[in-house]
């Protein structure tokens, strides 16, 4: 008779008891507002402007809720009992009077009538520059970029006259830019302004501000050094023909709203000369990273990444893939992920590999420590496993390494939820997931 495949398995909620607890659905029984954190950070001259999504209360009526903004310089823990500003019945705030070239990390929190705050969300990092205008179709006449009126018509007029500024914050009207970026360290890009500028009628989504791919390289190319770079709000398609659409070595960059496609190799390549004991800082968040020919986003060398409130799909190996995470030289390797969707990949949906530095540099045995959180995401549809972590040391490499893996829903993937191979002594906590439906073992 004729074969029939067996029905595809189905995932069941399992519902929140009334004793309360997480449960599969995380619906848990909570009192304190409800809350994303930041959702917009623009840089200026002297100023930076805060956005966030309004906060839902089950007692206390939204506009009755207070918005606690904290500013702290970049690096320290912020003072929850001081905020910076604090403000209700809107969602934004411009702070002014800040320092140019003085990078700071800022913290939104929600507070409720009974004063019970939201959890902390992640800090976004933003550094008051000079600002340089682009606008598509301006006229080559008067053009300096100084003011809105005489914006720059390419992105390339704005880098080249801003080098010796030492730091700059590009602010790039919507419209379609056929140019590669070459970002120096201090250069920051922000797109979705209608053509008066005015930050507070920035919209990256309704004013879509795209680069399309002119030479076969990277789209965007973040160059070394300590100062931060990046881009916020903007469409980047590799059209089948970058390499990457986000290339960053060496550096501390931030890639926030945009969005990444079409990509030949990554979608986004994070990498560090390991070998010198160089680092890799990178915040990214509310990105969307997809239909790339290989990983979603891939990190080499020496790592301080956070990676939050993302969605990366449909690439054709993994979504987030490390080779490899190294450790070294008294260094901490840490990558966070947090809030992301990572569905549908050709591979893995996660493959963090880690090792040591084969060096004979000075320095390259100090004790160095590993530090992996994966949180609150939702890993499902991957090819193979949903969760891969390897680690490829050895314990006389007497590396501190420790992996979380909590609170996310790890289910549909093609072979296992989640696979640990140790070859060096780790400590691994798995807590409070979803583990179901996968084609191997829940977790092996």
């Amino acid at each position: 008779s004729r074969f029939e495949p067996p029905a595809r398995p189905t995932i069941d909620q399992v519902a929140v008891e009334e004793t309360g607890g997480l449960g599969s659905s995380g619906l848990a029984q909570v009192s304190h507002p409800r809350f994303g954190g930041v959702a917009d950070l623009i840089g200026g001259d002297g100023w930076i402007q805060v956005g966030w999504n309004e906060a839902t209360d089950d007692q206390t009526d939204p506009s009755e809720l207070e918005y606690l903004v904290f500013v702290t310089p970049h690096g320290q823990a912020h003072d929850l009992s001081q905020p910076t500003a604090s403000i209700m019945g809107t969602d934004k705030i411009r702070l002014e009077g800040l320092s140019n070239g003085e990078t700071v990390d800022v913290l939104v929190l929600a507070r409720d009538l009974d004063m019970e705050v939201s959890p902390q969300q992640a800090s976004w990092p933003v550094t008051p520059h000079p600002i340089r205008y682009v606008r598509a179709g301006a006229s080559q006449a008067g053009a300096d970029g100084l003011t809105p009126q005489s914006a720059f018509p390419t992105m390339g007029q704005a880098i080249a006259t801003s080098i010796s500024l030492g730091g700059v914050n590009i602010h790039i009207a919507e419209g379609l830019y056929p140019e590669n970026l070459f970002l120096l360290p201090g250069m920051m890009v922000f797109g979705g302004f209608e053509s008066t500028f005015t930050p507070e009628l920035r919209d990256p989504v309704g004013q879509p501000t795209q680069f399309g791919i002119l030479f076969p390289t990277d789209l965007v190319n973040i160059r070394p050094g300590d100062l931060m770079s990046g881009i916020d709000g903007l469409i980047l398609g590799g059209n089948g023909v970058a390499e990457s659409c986000v290339y960053a070595e060496d550096c501390f960059c931030r890639v926030t709203r945009c969005q990444l496609s079409g990509a030949i190799t990554q979608g986004m390549d994070l990498r560090s000369d390991y070998l010198e004991g160089n680092t890799i800082e990178a915040f990214v968040a509310d990105c969307v990273i997809s239909n790339c020919n290989g990983e979603g986003l891939r990190i080499v060398g020496i790592p301080k990444i956070r990676i939050d409130d993302s969605v990366i799909q449909n690439n054709l190996n993994e979504g987030i893939e490390s080779q490899w995470i190294y450790s070294g030289f008294g260094e901490e390797s840490d990558v966070h992920i947090s809030r992301c969707r990572i569905i549908n990949n050709g591979d893995e949906g996660i493959d963090l590999d880690v090792s040591s530095i084969n060096s004979d540099l000075p320095g390259v045995d100090l004790f160095s420590t590993t530090r992996i959180k994966i949180r609150n995401c939702q890993i499902t549809g991957n090819y193979l496993e949903g969760i891969v972590v390897d680690l490829d040391s050895s314990p006389i490499d007497g590396i501190d390494i420790r992996v979380r893996i909590d609170d996310s829903q790890i289910s549909d993937n093609g072979l296992a939820g989640i696979f640990l191979d140790g070859d060096a002594p780790a400590a691994f906590r798995i807590n409070r997931n979803q583990i179901s439906a996968n084609g191997n073992s829940g977790v092996v």
